[in-house]
């Protein structure tokens, strides 16, 4: 009888790198997600320059806008990127991770009921 303790255990032995599997659909998607979020957080730069150098050029005479003596236009500007992030959120469709995520679940059961995939073997044979 051999008792294995310590670092030889099962559990520590089998500790190591894992390589999770993902399937093309979500690298593709992804990839995609990746994208989408750059351009968001593109556009809201944009969108806040702009509105910098709106603010920096016409702030000042616009009383009734911004009634403070001493306004910042990098304060409103730096709040107003969060509020332009927020606006472009919804381009995220999250809709279709949600989808892709239901159609997995429904092929999954498919291929556990393909009696084509399973290993059946002929007992006769």
């Amino acid at each position: 009888m051999v008792l294995y303790c310590g670092h030889e255990t099962k559990i520590i032995l089998n500790q190591g790198k894992y390589s999770f599997k993902t399937s093309e659909i979500e690298k593709k998607l992804n990839y995609l997600l990746f994208i989408n979020i750059v351009i968001i957080l593109s556009l809201a730069g944009i969108m806040t320059g702009r509105l910098y150098s709106f603010v920096s050029a016409y702030g000042a005479k616009m009383k009734y806008i911004y009634p403070e003596p001493n306004f910042s236009p990098s304060t409103i500007t730096g709040n107003a990127y969060a509020t332009y992030y927020i606006l472009f959120n919804s381009l995220i469709p999250l809709a279709m991770v949600v989808c892709i995520e239901i159609a997995k679940m429904a092929y999954s059961k498919m291929m556990e009921d393909d009696v084509e995939m399973m290993n059946i073997t002929d007992p006769k044979a």
